[in-house]
């Protein structure tokens, strides 16, 4: 499911013998309640991209647990009066693989 599947082939392929090289990016995703959101975009996919380094990218998130692994997700997905949720990425240009890695830590 989700992340966990591509971490899993990935490391397959790495076990293989394939090569893998950092890219240069971070991406950071997450869920947040609809309210993170401008109001004029919560039903809505929209981005903004400063041109050179990172992008902001948001849209609704419907709680389906495909889409997860967090458990609690199921709950949601199951409740029509659970609050409303976007999904969020924020991702930017980091040519120093060491500094990316940190972010993730």
């Amino acid at each position: 499911r989700g992340a966990a599947n591509l971490r899993a082939a990935a490391r397959g392929e790495a076990a293989r013998g394939a090569a893998t090289a950092y890219l240069g990016f971070v991406v950071a995703l997450g869920i947040a309640p609809v309210t993170a959101a401008p109001p004029d975009l919560r039903d809505q996919t929209w981005q903004i991209l400063d041109g050179a380094r990172g992008r902001v990218y948001s849209m609704p998130f419907d709680g389906d647990d495909s889409a997860s692994t967090d458990p609690g997700d199921d709950a949601a997905s199951s409740d029509a009066s659970a609050p409303r949720r976007v999904m969020w990425q924020c991702s930017w240009r980091e040519p120093d693989e060491f500094k990316a890695r940190k972010v993730g830590c």
